[in-house]
């Protein structure tokens, strides 16, 4: 196939992708809570990443999370990411007290930390790889 047919073909896919995206996540996630996939261009190919929820309530006590912390982690299942004023408003604690657990959370490596000082820093959940392979692909 020629490179400018190629480049067509590979556009046409993209725009078809983009009005089927919403469907398409509708579809894999359902009702079921799952964490957004991840689309992604790798050369020629289109991935998309399922992403399980490793945070169950075993792995949670195992990480030894006091109350104002799973409040976090349920927090940021829900809206995607959370700021340290999200916290606050939720729990009602002071900024310093929230600080420290969103801090102790990063450095359990169950949120990631996006952005440097001030008002733009938010927290996701950190997205672990299925290293036991339990999906089999």
């Amino acid at each position: 196939m020629p490179a400018t047919r190629l480049k067509i073909f590979i556009s046409s896919v993209q725009k078809e992708f983009k009005q089927i995206r919403p469907n398409l996540k509708a579809f894999l996630l359902g009702d079921a809570g799952l964490p957004e996939p991840q689309f992604e261009q790798r050369g020629g190919s289109f991935v998309i990443t399922p992403w399980r929820d490793w945070l169950t309530t075993e792995a949670t006590v195992r990480l030894d999370l006091n109350d104002r912390q799973r409040q976090a982690l349920a927090l940021v299942k829900v809206k995607g990411r959370i700021t340290n004023q999200d916290l606050r408003e939720e729990t009602g604690v002071v900024i310093r007290t929230i600080s420290r657990d969103l801090e102790d959370l990063v450095g359990k490596g169950v949120l990631q930390k996006v952005g440097t000082t001030g008002r733009s820093i938010f927290y996701v959940l950190v997205r672990k790889p299925d290293t036991k392979r339990t999906n089999k692909t």
